[in-house]
This record gives structure tokens, C-alpha cells and sequence, in this order.
């Protein structure tokens, strides 16, 4: 058994992550691939609101965004970029690849938990 100091009274590393074999080197590529998820996917989320919006913002002067071209949703620009100024377009770019940074990471994560057979 593994004894890890920084667990302290939870016990070994094994305990601690659920009865997970520790010495499959796919449990120890999930773990790598786990912790930068756990910061990537958050801040992605916060980049795909805040870019989302100033793309809204951004949307062309004679676009109506509560009116029957948006479905009166104003988020429904995004969906069409020839609502958008150039400078929203920009901001629309960012918000989708925010979003692939999003899914992509958890994505990836959840695949191998599925392999490895640690999910849930």
C-alpha cells in the first residue's frame, strides 16, 4: 500500500481516491489529466459568459436584439454572425473557443475515467 504524509487521516492514497488502483498507469494519466481540468474548464466558462456578452454588446446598430431577427433572445446573435460588428465577431470567436476549451478538457477527462472504470 502507498502511504502518502499529505492525506493525513484519510488514510492511503488508495482510500483516499475511492478504491482506485493506484499502480494502473491509466488511473495516474486520469489524475494528471483531472487537476488541470479542474482550473481550465472553470475559466473557460467565465471566458465564454464575459466574451459572450461583449459579442452581444457588439451586435450591428439596425439588429433589433428583441425583436423577431433574434426570436427576441439577444443571444441569439451569436448564432449569426451577420448581426455582429467586426469587433463582435472577434468576441464571438473567442466565446465559441472558449467553449471548446470548455468541453473538450472535461470531455477528455470523462473518457478516461470511463476507461480506466473510475467514473462514479
Amino acid at each position: 500500500m502507498l502511504h502518502c504524509g499529505a492525506v493525513g487521516l484519510y488514510g492511503t492514497v488508495q482510500e483516499l481516491l475511492g478504491g482506485a488502483n493506484v499502480n494502473d498507469p491509466l488511473t495516474i494519466l486520469l489524475a494528471i489529466v483531472a487537476l488541470p481540468t479542474m482550473v481550465i474548464a472553470p475559466v473557460a466558462w467565465v471566458c465564454m459568459f464575459v466574451f459572450g456578452f461583449k459579442a452581444v454588446r457588439n451586435a450591428r446598430p439596425d439588429v433589433n436584439l428583441w425583436g423577431r431577427e433574434t426570436m427576441w433572445n439577444p443571444g441569439n446573435v451569436l448564432i449569426f454572425r451577420g448581426m455582429l460588428t467586426d469587433e463582435g465577431k472577434r468576441y464571438r470567436r473567442k466565446c465559441f473557443l472558449a467553449v471548446l476549451w470548455f468541453v473538450v478538457p472535461i470531455g477528455t477527462a470523462m473518457l478516461l475515467a470511463t476507461i480506466t472504470g473510475n467514473l462514479g
